[in-house]
């Protein structure tokens, strides 16, 4: 095991596209079956951030880094959503791929942020 902790197992949910009676796309998360990935990633606590003011305390924003194990790449993208431990974090950053040092065309890791809010 690496130093990066791949214990973390997720899903991935895809949204639906729809368009509105403006035509203006929105993307909808509910009824979307969650695909399971196979391989375990790590999931590691960047931030946690209490939204509100001085007197009420709302709730809280939570970041988390993704990061898959060497050669794994994932069907992940900006818009989708990733369940983890009971919860439904948004992709908040663009999905980096990194380039494998040997294969021309293969991804070493994937990278990405992830929120979760709460409140």
């Amino acid at each position: 095991m690496s130093r990066f902790g791949f214990t973390s197992t997720i899903a991935i949910k895809k949204p639906q596209r729809v368009a509105d009676r403006y035509t203006n796309e929105r993307l909808v998360y509910d009824d979307v079956e969650p695909v399971p990935v196979e391989d375990l990633v790590s999931l590691q606590p960047e931030s946690s951030t209490e939204v509100g003011d001085r007197e009420n305390r709302i709730g809280t924003v939570e970041t988390f880094r993704l990061r898959t194990q060497p050669g794994i790449d994932l069907d992940l993208d900006s818009v989708d959503h990733v369940l983890w431990a009971g919860r439904e974090l948004e992709v908040i950053s663009e999905v980096m791929r990194w380039p494998h040092p040997m294969r021309p065309d293969g991804v070493h890791h994937l990278e990405a942020t992830l929120r979760f809010v709460k409140g």
